[in-house]
């Protein structure tokens, strides 16, 4: 196996795991599916503004991604 295709193998698993670790938390995974309206805690509540902030990264993380898969 190629090295290309070693690092493509485990940028795969890793994304794969940091969203299954999203999906796993119910607030995260509310905000990752555009339902953060439905969370109970107040807008300036502290676990939703990380939360949010948590799920822009792993959504800029997926495009980079993304890229590279095209680049390489």
């Amino acid at each position: 196996m190629g090295v290309v295709k070693k690092v493509d193998e485990e940028l795969k698993r890793s994304m794969e795991s940091i969203k299954e670790k999203i999906k796993s938390d119910d607030i995260l995974n509310r905000i990752l599916t555009n339902e953060a309206g439905q969370v109970n805690e107040g807008e300036n509540d502290w676990k939703v503004e990380c939360g949010r902030e948590i799920v822009e990264i792993y959504k800029k993380l997926v495009n980079i991604v993304d890229k590279l898969r095209v680049v390489s």
